[in-house]
């Protein structure tokens, strides 16, 4: 007998094959080795260490040339400091300065009352012989405390002021000049190179007028706008007190404001 068919049985969709889907090409992976980069950063730093070390074993055996040195040796050394001309030198020629000098020599009321002499006589006669007693202040000459702040023994400014001060005197103004440092706790001047304590000056000179020659900005509280208590304190004792300030006034700012609370 013949042998039976086999049964057809058709393919179901998950079966099927897709013809239009194509096997997957293989990639090559990178190829082991150094990349390019990497050997150009590392050749180039070397090459930069090897110049500097030549270059600093050059700069280490290289002199220079003696002639170089020569024409750019200085002939003195620092620190260096102005030499001011004499006081003499710088005022003598000077009407302002002479006028200022004028100004500060004019004699002040003292506190001592005398009898007036001539006013006495005169107003007797004017009393028909009838005495007439008449008193007036005893005039002296007004006499200057100069207090200068100096921070250093080689500032310039300070030592303008003194040159000044010592030219004062010389035009027959009483002028006593004292350095101060910017806490003012002492003074001292050639008279008293140990120093004297603020308040001793109030005892000695207290019918003195003061003159500060400072910026003052030492006298300013630090960590509040106002004038420090202890030092402005110390210097009220001065009914005429003054701070003369190198400052130019288009300079000035709110510190010059707080110091013309208390100085002129």
């Amino acid at each position: 007998l013949p042998a039976p068919e086999p049964e057809y049985i058709p393919p179901t969709e998950e079966e099927e094959p897709d013809e239009a889907e194509a096997p997957p090409i293989p990639i090559p992976g990178p190829k082991p080795g150094l990349a390019w980069p990497a050997f150009f950063l590392i050749f180039i730093g070397g090459l930069g260490a090897y110049l500097l070390a030549e270059f600093v074993v050059y700069a280490r055996n290289w002199a220079i040339p003696d002639f170089i040195i020569d024409r750019f040796r200085t002939r003195d050394k620092g620190p260096y400091s102005l030499q001011f001309p004499k006081p003499k030198d710088i005022y003598e020629e000077d009407a302002a300065f002479r006028n200022l000098a004028s100004a500060m020599r004019q004699r002040e009321e003292g506190e001592r009352i005398e009898l007036d002499i001539g006013g006495t006589v005169k107003a007797t006669v004017k009393e028909a012989g009838f005495p007439k007693l008449v008193y007036g202040r005893y005039s002296v000459p007004t006499q200057y405390l100069a207090l200068i702040e100096r921070r250093r023994t080689s500032d310039q400014q300070p030592q303008v002021f003194f040159s000044l001060a010592e030219q004062l005197g010389a035009e027959d103004v009483f002028v006593e000049p004292f350095w101060y440092d910017p806490d003012l706790d002492l003074v001292w001047n050639d008279s008293h190179p140990t120093g004297l304590p603020l308040e001793s000056l109030s005892h000695r000179y207290a019918d003195y007028r003061l003159l500060i020659y400072s910026d003052g900005y030492g006298l300013l509280d630090d960590f509040a706008d106002r004038l420090h208590p202890w030092r402005y304190k110390n210097l009220a004792v001065w009914h005429q007190r003054a701070v003369m300030t190198p400052v130019d006034p288009a300079d000035w700012s709110y510190r010059e404001y707080l110091l013309r609370g208390g100085f002129l």
